[in-house]
């Protein structure tokens, strides 16, 4: 059985080796929780206080774990099939969003500019080490193909990536930058 809280407040801690992190809720009247808050590997997303999340019953006696959150201020705009990602402020005010379609449109960023722009000015160097690493890596996979030692197929990879990953952008020439 899941229960609903009011966030009140989030934070980090370790429990022996591991990190973690916390919500602390409002269940109503007197009663508050304090559960150890489970999201997707590789997600790192604080809840704002007034938003909700929802907790279950831990593996031991008394714990709690947060299994989900819910802003109750901002309105969804993902489709079907869509996936938005934003931030928010302080305020619970949506300060950035990326937005993946349904359709395979290009990412539709809504973001400070400046942020968007200053990682777009890094992308040409970062670009030119990425294909640089590709290369060394198809020329050493390759260099012990028989006859031509692996020429032809690394002139063709090469080739493709030139044109397939030529875009030199993260984005931002492509009018994603609003």
């Amino acid at each position: 059985m899941g229960l609903i809280a009011e966030v009140l407040q989030f934070f980090r801690g370790e429990d022996g080796d591991a990190q973690i992190s916390e919500a602390k809720g409002d269940l109503g009247g007197e009663d508050i929780v304090t559960a150890v808050n489970y999201q997707a590997t590789g997600f790192d997303g604080n809840p704002l206080p007034g938003d909700y999340m929802v907790v279950v019953p831990g593996p031991e006696e008394g714990t709690f774990l947060v299994v989900g959150y819910l802003d109750p201020k901002n309105a969804g705009k993902a489709r079907e099939g869509d996936l938005r990602l934003y931030v928010r402020d302080g305020n619970g005010d949506v300060q950035g969003e990326f937005h993946l379609t349904n359709d395979g449109a290009e990412p539709d960023w809504e973001a400070t500019a400046g942020a968007l722009i200053a990682r777009a000015d890094r992308t040409d160097d970062l670009f030119a080490e990425v294909l640089a690493a590709i290369d060394a890596g198809i020329a050493a996979a390759v260099s012990s193909t028989p006859g031509d030692g692996g020429t032809a197929a690394l002139t063709a990879a090469s080739e493709y990536l030139d044109a397939v990953l030529g875009l030199k952008s993260a984005g931002a020439d492509k009018g994603w930058v609003t």
